[in-house]
This record gives C-alpha cells, structure tokens and sequence, in this order.
C-alpha cells in the first residue's frame, strides 16, 4: 500500500516546499552576509519593478527621490534582518 506522500506524487498532488524569494529573509545572518541581505533587500525596495506598483515609498520620497532612512528600517523584511539605522546605511 503506498504512503500518502506516495499517492499524492502519483497523483500530481504533492506539496512544494514554500520557495526563498529575494524578499524572504534567511535564518539570522551576521557579518557581510548580512551586509550583503539588507543590500539586496533595498536593491529590490528602489529596483523600478517595486517602484512601478509602490505608492507609499514613492510617496516618502523627496525631490532628489531620498527616503529616510528610518522608512525603510521599519519596512517588514528590513526589521526581520536588523534594526540598526547606521546598519542599513553601511
């Protein structure tokens, strides 16, 4: 008798694992790696794909397109990697 697992695979039904997205944030990180995450995470904050569909960022921004800094440490994904101000503008 197959495993549910098994019936499930055979039947095409099987749970995927949910996927790391650039946006979903590793197990604790320290170091450069974490200097590397927060880099990323607000690469894709001012990448034109986010811009395009982000009113409130593009709303905080101000004539020369400057956000403060305490915007993006309160963002979700920034805080679950740090919440060191001077951090995020290494």
């Amino acid at each position: 008798m197959a495993s549910s697992k098994e019936a499930q695979a055979q039947n095409g039904e099987e749970q995927k694992k949910p996927e790391q997205t650039p946006t979903t944030p590793p197990v604790k990180l320290e170091g450069d790696e974490l200097k590397d995450a927060i880099k990323k995470q607000v690469e894709y904050y001012f990448s034109r794909e986010n811009l395009y569909q982000d009113a409130f960022l593009v709303g905080k921004m101000d004539a020369q397109h400057f956000v403060e800094v305490s915007v993006i440490a309160d963002f979700k994904m920034v805080k679950q990697l740090t919440t060191d101000q001077a951090l995020i503008l290494d």
